[in-house]
């Protein structure tokens, strides 16, 4: 009887065992699946805009002096840079954001590492956007600068726009998708940048920019975003709706995976799109609350297995990056 006994009380303390751990994995389950998640978040940030800016550079030129070619603009506003990510994606580099009236000391330093003796700095915008003071710093420092700018932001893309061009004609991929928006919002601005620029493309503003369009790249097809606006004929329009969303409206194949920023401000969308661009994921720009409709939509249309954010905690906090992905 004493065995039997013995063994009895053995099996109820493995069943007890196996019970308290069945408990204790409960309990534990979502904290190791939200340990999981922040593992397949892939983050670039920094102090500011401007080093979130340096980070998504640094991640897309890993050799030191290897680029001809950098884009520069200010980080206080969006419209003169709005549609310099195709220029950007073309010239094989990433867009820096220093303050208006002097050149950052890590964004010197990342010209420094990244561009080759002698490269080109296209400032976007005029002496408004970056004072001479900029130019002049990045002259001393041995490059060459190039401002790309008009009297208004629809003149400034359409000499972006102009850049995109020659970089098509030196034996890169011909434009082939041209999007135009009003230019007075950045949010559709720049999830439109991006996608023109994986694709191929390239972004005027307004009415203007479609009638250089039309003249420079005759048979190129138009997409205007947004209804109501346009008056120009033969064009494609696409609504505008909801902007977290619009890029699965847009022409073009749908990207590998997805990049995430901030729907209300511009800085880390306007350096992250040359990023997703380049890496073929679909920018979308959502809000710092969680929003588990939005995060089941995208779930419908994507393998969600790892997620880029660019920007800080302010900017997308990880529990909102996480509603989308649980």
């Amino acid at each position: 009887m004493v065995p039997t006994y013995s063994h009895e009380r053995r099996l109820n303390a493995i069943k007890a065992l196996v019970l308290l751990a069945v408990i204790v994995a409960l309990i534990l389950a979502p904290r190791l699946v939200r340990a999981e998640l922040l593992n397949m978040v892939q983050r670039f940030e920094g102090d500011s805009r401007v080093e979130t800016s340096v980070a998504i550079s640094r991640n897309l030129i890993n050799e030191p002096q290897s680029r001809r070619y950098m884009v520069l603009a200010t980080a206080g506003t969006f419209a003169d840079a709005q549609t310099t990510t195709p220029l950007a994606v073309r010239a094989g580099t990433s867009i820096l954001m220093t303050p208006t009236q002097f050149l950052h000391p890590q964004v010197k330093d990342e010209l420094q590492r990244a561009l080759t003796p002698g490269a080109t700095v296209y400032i976007a915008g005029g002496e408004q956007a970056l004072s001479p003071r900029v130019a002049a710093d990045i002259t001393q420092m041995g490059f060459v600068v190039e401002r790309l700018h008009g009297p208004t932001r629809v003149e400034t893309a359409i000499a972006v726009a102009n850049k995109v061009t020659d970089f098509s004609h030196q034996g890169t991929t011909p434009v082939k998708q041209i999007f135009a928006v009003r230019g007075d919002a950045f949010a559709p601005g720049l999830v439109t940048s991006s996608r023109a620029a994986r694709d191929g493309g390239l972004m005027v503003i307004g009415d203007a920019g479609i009638a250089w369009a039309k003249a420079t790249l005759p048979g190129v097809p138009i997409a205007v975003i947004g209804e109501a606006w346009s008056h120009a004929s033969e064009v494609t329009t696409i609504p505008l709706g909801d902007v977290r969303t619009l890029v699965d409206r847009l022409p073009g194949m749908r990207g590998q995976t997805i990049a995430l920023a901030n729907v209300h401000a511009f800085p880390d969308a306007l350096s992250g799109g040359v990023h997703a661009a380049t890496t073929n994921r679909d920018l979308y720009l959502i809000t710092n609350t969680p929003d588990r409709a939005l995060g089941e939509w995208l779930r419908d249309r994507y393998t969600v297995d790892t997620v880029t954010v660019y920007g800080g905690q302010a900017a997308l906090p990880d529990h909102a990056v996480h509603t989308l992905m649980d």
